[in-house]
């Protein structure tokens, strides 16, 4: 998992719910020890590798998988992670500008990427991202739940099937 703000560590238990799936490395430039101001959290949030990973033991524990702390790596550094072999995918929960850097990175190293909302900034950015995805031949997926939520999709049907009459614009 690499950012652990609040959409990251909603993530993060996301894929902790998936029995199939093992969540083995926290990474964030934010420790999680207050030096970062939490300008967009709610009051009592923590953001951060220490309360992302207090929340990864305790809730691998209420599922009856033992795990201590000391046995899921940390880092500062995306590209240390990156680095590991035994790591298939990674989420990619950062500030907004970092998504597309990551996300490419994240292929270029034989990972499968789960990337919120913007994938990237530019198209130049995004055409790199595709071209990596095809190169690599990795799978990449970006959180658009809006996109794809009951009534998106039947207002999607509506239009498509013509029952809004001819779109103009």
């Amino acid at each position: 998992c690499i950012g652990l703000g609040g959409q990251g560590r909603h993530n993060m238990r996301a894929f902790i719910n998936q029995p199939d799936t093992q969540v083995v490395a926290l990474c964030d430039v934010d420790q999680g020890t207050g030096e970062f101001h939490n300008s967009f959290g709610y009051p009592g949030s923590q953001n951060g590798i220490q309360p992302a990973l207090k929340n990864l033991v305790a809730s691998y524990k209420r599922r009856g998988v033992e795990i201590s702390s000391k046995s899921i790596a940390t880092y500062s550094d995306f590209r240390e992670m990156l680095a590991r072999r035994d790591i298939d995918a990674v989420t990619v929960c950062t500030p907004d500008h970092w998504h597309g850097i990551i996300a490419k990175a994240a292929l270029e190293s034989g990972k499968d990427v789960y990337c919120e909302k913007p994938l990237v900034n530019t198209i130049v950015e995004g055409r790199a991202v595709v071209d990596a995805v095809e190169r690599y031949g990795r799978v990449l997926q970006t959180g658009s739940h809006e996109r794809s939520n009951n009534s998106v999709r039947y207002a999607w049907e509506l239009v498509h099937n013509g029952r809004i009459g001819r779109l103009q614009k």
